[in-house]
């Protein structure tokens, strides 16, 4: 359109013209605590579904419109390991996080076991151990998901507590509580943010999985498409005959959102608002000595051409 013009307006242009303060004057007025730019900041990244959604909606950097693959095939490679590897049994002191994704015809049941192996400052995340359950009896079913949680014991567990996997997930909640197990419902809000998290992860190298052609294949089946109104959505086919619908990926995706519901990311975002803050820090001493330097040459000129 003639005479058009974009304009863009991000998070960082809101903080610059203190958005932070004044959502800070408004929680003192109410006896509420108040936050840096540095945490509020990392608190909406840490809350976006991903990091395509919060370069989007936060940063105005539009994400590809075209439908494509969730995670490529390299990003799969690096994060992959043999399985003699990282398949190891339970030990005493672990830090263990379960994703169980309910099937019962159709689709797999799978129980999926990450351990936080995180020693650095960041996080890194262990696949110990897959259960594969087909076409098995609910009541059967259940019994076998109890024997693995209850030999794990995991500090948190999201079961896909959508349709079929109702039952089942309500048990596993009741049993042993909310603050170890959640029952989820996979929506379409909830299905791009935690399969969101789980490509974020992935892409930073934080999760190792088994080098395993099944597990390749479920992974490379998830595809990612731009929605009618911009939003970022996820796709998983069915893959036909025994092979389910994605259903290991999707237990792997449930292990991660319950490793980051007991805060496993947030200290990482923490850092890297740090990190950013730092930088900034450093610009602006950067800025301040050219101020100096032009000012004493301004002042030299003055007095020069004074005298």
């Amino acid at each position: 359109m003639v005479g058009a013009r974009l304009i863009s307006f991000t998070i960082m242009d809101a903080i610059e013209q203190g958005i932070v303060e004044m959502i800070n004057n408004r929680s003192m007025l109410q006896g509420e605590p108040t936050v840096s730019r540095e945490e509020w900041l990392a608190e909406k990244r840490a809350n976006a579904p991903s990091e395509d959604v919060f370069q989007q909606e936060y940063m105005c950097i539009p994400a590809d419109s075209d439908s494509s693959m969730a995670i490529h095939e390299d990003v799969i490679d690096r994060n992959s390991l043999p399985k003699e590897e990282i398949l190891q049994p339970r030990k005493d002191g672990g830090k263990y996080y379960a994703g169980v994704d309910i099937g019962r015809h159709r689709d797999l049941t799978v129980i999926w076991i990450l351990e936080d192996v995180s020693k650095s400052k960041e996080p890194m995340l262990v696949t110990r151990f897959v259960k594969t359950i087909k076409r098995e009896e609910f009541s059967v079913q259940e019994k076998k998901i109890f024997d693995v949680l209850n030999r794990w014991k995991p500090r948190m567990t999201f079961v896909d507590g959508t349709n079929t996997g109702a039952m089942i997930g309500e048990n596993i909640q009741k049993r042993y509580g909310i603050k170890r197990a959640q029952s989820i419902k996979i929506t379409a809000v909830t299905r791009p943010k935690f399969i969101g998290d789980l490509v974020n992860v992935m892409s930073k190298d934080f999760l190792h999985i088994p080098d395993d052609k099944e597990v390749w294949d479920d992974f490379m089946s998830v595809s990612r498409y731009i929605g009618k109104h911009g939003n970022i959505d996820y796709w998983i086919p069915s893959r036909g005959g025994d092979q389910g619908h994605g259903d290991r990926f999707m237990s792997c995706t449930l292990a991660v959102q319950a490793f980051i519901e007991k805060g496993g990311m947030s200290s990482y975002y923490l850092r890297q608002a740090k990190v950013v803050r730092d930088l900034d820090a450093e610009e602006e001493e950067r800025q301040e000595e050219t101020r100096t330097i032009n000012k004493k040459i301004r002042a030299k000129k003055h007095r020069r051409f004074n005298y």
